[in-house]
């Protein structure tokens, strides 16, 4: 029996003749057992057989196929690759803190309006002075308009 590429490795699929040169070629496809491990290059996990009906007729027809679950990999690994602005490293809570401090609030005023205490303020002050690379307040409100992160 081949080794069947990574795409057919669990779905329950043998082929009764070898894949041939162009792929499928004379191949005719069972639906027998799952393929052992041993036999697949990826994990025998099951995939649904109308997945598979859907990637040989795409790939028979020329096209290219991929899964739902690897589209939905690179469509996040497609995001890391931005380029993110300095404030969109920052968590929400420091990012509410950044607007309100920008907004002209003192700490007491800020910690009042969030229920923490004017030191957990200004803990999140420093922390996001350190993620944006800044050094004063006047630095991170200068930050936040030019950002247009201020209503």
């Amino acid at each position: 029996m081949p080794v069947l590429p990574n795409q057919f490795c669990g779905t329950g699929i043998h082929t009764s003749q070898s894949l041939g040169a162009a792929g499928f070629g004379n191949t005719q496809f069972a639906a027998a057992h799952a393929v052992p491990k041993h036999i697949c290059p990826a994990s025998a996990s099951v995939r649904a057989p109308h997945e598979l009906v859907e990637a040989v007729v795409k790939v028979l027809s020329g096209g290219k196929y991929i899964s739902a679950g690897l589209a939905e990999k690179l469509a996040t690994d497609i995001g890391r690759d931005v380029p993110r602005t300095p404030h969109e490293r920052l968590s929400n809570r420091e990012f509410q803190i950044l607007r309100l401090m920008a907004s002209g609030k003192s700490a007491k005023n800020i910690g009042q309006e969030l229920s923490v205490s004017a030191q957990t303020v200004s803990t999140h002050r420093a922390r996001i002075l350190k993620k944006l690379g800044l050094k004063t307040t006047a630095a991170l409100i200068r930050y936040a308009v030019e950002n247009d992160l201020i209503d």
